[in-house]
């Protein structure tokens, strides 16, 4: 996360956890579609990923075969 509250991610893809739309492998990183609100936190797994924006929302993407990205 940059100054500006911008996502970037990079690396493994395989179920989609880099948040990018697809599930290509990145070397380098690479914006991730800005969110609505402010990102406060971020969180990754092995294969999800998640985020915190200011109005309390929550954000998930990647596998969820064990439920790991919420309802």
């Amino acid at each position: 996360m940059d100054s500006d509250h911008n996502l970037y991610s990079c690396g493994f893809n395989l179920y989609g956890q880099l948040g990018l739309g697809h599930r290509i492998n990145k070397n380098t990183m690479t914006l991730i579609s800005p969110l609505p609100g402010k990102v406060i936190k971020i969180s990754s797994g092995s294969r999800h990923s998640m985020a915190l924006v200011g109005d309390g929302g929550v954000y998930s993407w990647g596998c969820n075969i064990s439920g790991e990205l919420g309802k």
